[in-house]
């Protein structure tokens, strides 16, 4: 498996708890609130982007399977 995910700023891995047999890679644009911090606020998570309103913003990645 390759993954192409140029110019996002977080990449995340994470699997459910109780599942070994899960796990989740994703590009994110922003992360949950850290262990010291947690005010519930979106707008202060570390990696929030802010749209104005009417504006477009377009993201994207690539996701390649090769089988053996």
């Amino acid at each position: 498996i390759v993954m192409h995910c140029k110019e996002w700023p977080v990449f995340g891995i994470w699997s459910k708890k109780s599942c070994y047999r899960f796990l989740c890679l994703e590009p994110w644009f922003g992360i949950t609130d850290s262990f010291d911090r947690s005010d519930k606020q979106l707008k202060e998570k570390k990696g929030i982007l802010t749209i104005d309103r009417g504006a477009m913003f377009r993201c994207s990645f690539k996701i390649e399977f090769f089988s053996a």
